[in-house]
């Protein structure tokens, strides 16, 4: 029953908190040629347009770093040289293989974990198992 309710409430949330906004956000964007009739509006929308924390934000930290980003790309552009970066071709490559072993490693285990634990099954599951994923996969074709 709570847990019932508890899934209910952050469904409802997510909705107002997230979606509405996101949509009546997106709305600008649309191209029409005639006015929409009833555009959507969204109560958190508005809050956070009228928010003076966000607007101290922008102001103070997200303009400067705006005109930096300009300034670096604006230069690279005129010069047509392109921007050095802070770290080093060997350091980003060294970098790169690391997250490539951590990824490897990863997908490795997990196959493993799903192979120790699908190894019991005998045949009448696999079939219980494969009708279940092709009804789950036909789910999103027949809504």
């Amino acid at each position: 029953m709570w847990g019932s309710l508890v899934l209910i409430s952050v469904i409802i949330a997510i909705d107002f908190l997230v979606w509405q906004p996101l949509i009546t956000w997106a709305e600008k964007f649309k191209v029409e040629m005639v006015e929409a009739e009833n555009s959507p509006q969204s109560w958190v929308l508005d809050t956070i347009r009228r928010s003076q924390i966000l607007k101290s934000i922008d102001l103070n930290v997200m303009q400067p770093l705006r005109v930096k980003i300009d300034r670096i790309t604006l230069t690279a552009l005129v010069a047509n040289t392109p921007v050095k970066l802070a770290a080093s071709h060997s350091s980003q490559k060294c970098v790169n293989w690391l997250l490539l072993a951590i990824g490897s490693a990863l997908v490795i285990w997990s196959g493993n974990t799903l192979f120790v634990f699908l190894k019991p099954l005998q045949l009448a599951d696999w079939e219980h198992l494969l009708v279940g994923i092709g009804f789950t996969a036909l789910l999103p074709l027949v809504a």
